[in-house]
């Protein structure tokens, strides 16, 4: 391995950061999305290098968007916020 500590936790995959000093940073890559239109939820896995502007409901078809101020629909309507939030609390797309 190159050192880093890889973790398995719900509710999904779970990076790890290379130890510093005492701390361990973790980066949770799957999160479950809740259509505000059906309630339908469905478990995706984030991309760690883009954020997800538009997601399809996989239970009544129509396309989520982020709401005003958030970078994606993960954040919008995720369990987990993207890994751009978790990494360095905020998006490199707002700036």
């Amino acid at each position: 391995m190159s050192g880093l500590q890889n973790e398995e936790k719900s509710p999904g995959i779970v990076i790890s950061s290379p130890p510093i000093g005492n701390y361990v940073m973790s980066m949770v890559l799957e999160s479950t999305i809740t259509c505000p239109f059906c309630g339908h939820q469905a478990s995706e896995r984030m991309p760690t290098d883009a954020c997800v502007f538009f997601y399809t409901c996989k239970g009544c078809g129509k396309t989520l968007k982020p709401r005003e101020g958030d970078c994606c629909v993960f954040c919008s309507y995720g369990s987990v916020p993207c890994p751009f939030m978790q990494e360095a609390g905020g998006c490199k797309t707002l700036g």
